[in-house]
């Protein structure tokens, strides 16, 4: 053989021995790759005892046969206030109340509500709607756990206060005035609101109370 075979096939070996061996090379590197995923890799964990949050509740219950009705007017003498819708009959300067007691369960750490008259609840009849105003007075029962803020004619915020106990009930009167006016010249018609049926009908008076957010 002479000296370029041998050199050729020196340069053969030296190939193949290369090449052999960045095989060899490259099965090492995959073979400790693959076995990465079995190190065991630390990690720690803790407990806190952060506790349990619960809801509040809002809730309005009326207080059994505590309605009462009262002819309120002015000129009336004091022991003649009572007052039956089924059988009197307003005129002009009256002022009659109809007052109903209705407890307030309320807690909540940011808890407000709102107490009104449902305004859908009552009518005024069109042959009086224009001298008859229906109005509500909101006061507490006995101690209160709550301010009480006038919103408008008929509607009031209830805030309990920071030493209200969850769970026990707040009694509220409701005191609904019914104003029939009669300081308002009436023009030619001196016989307006006469003989008129249901003039003010609260047959099916509803409350409402419901939360507010500031």
């Amino acid at each position: 053989m002479d000296a370029e075979q041998w050199n050729i096939r020196i340069k053969g070996d030296v190939v193949n021995r290369i090449v052999k061996g960045s095989i060899a090379g490259g099965a090492g590197v995959a073979l400790l790759l693959g076995g990465a995923g079995t190190f065991a890799l630390w990690s720690e964990s803790v407990t806190a005892e952060g506790g349990t949050v619960s809801t509040g509740n809002l809730d309005l219950a009326l207080v059994a046969d505590s309605e009462q009705w009262t002819d309120a007017s002015p000129d009336v003498d004091e022991n003649d206030t009572a007052f039956d819708p089924t059988t009197d009959s307003i005129v002009p300067g009256d002022v009659i109340t109809f007052e109903q007691e209705f407890t307030v369960t309320a807690w909540g750490k940011n808890l407000r509500a709102q107490l009104q008259i449902d305004p859908d609840s009552y009518t005024i009849a069109q042959g009086v709607s224009d001298h008859v105003t229906v109005e509500l007075e909101l006061n507490s029962v006995g101690t209160t756990s709550a301010t009480i803020t006038e919103v408008n004619a008929t509607t009031y915020e209830i805030d309990p206060n920071s030493d209200y106990d969850p769970g026990t009930t707040i009694t509220f009167s409701g005191m609904v005035t019914i104003t029939f006016d009669g300081d308002e010249e009436t023009g030619a018609n001196d016989s307006y609101g006469e003989e008129v049926d249901d003039a003010v009908d609260l047959d099916e008076l509803a409350f409402d109370l419901t939360q507010v957010r500031p």
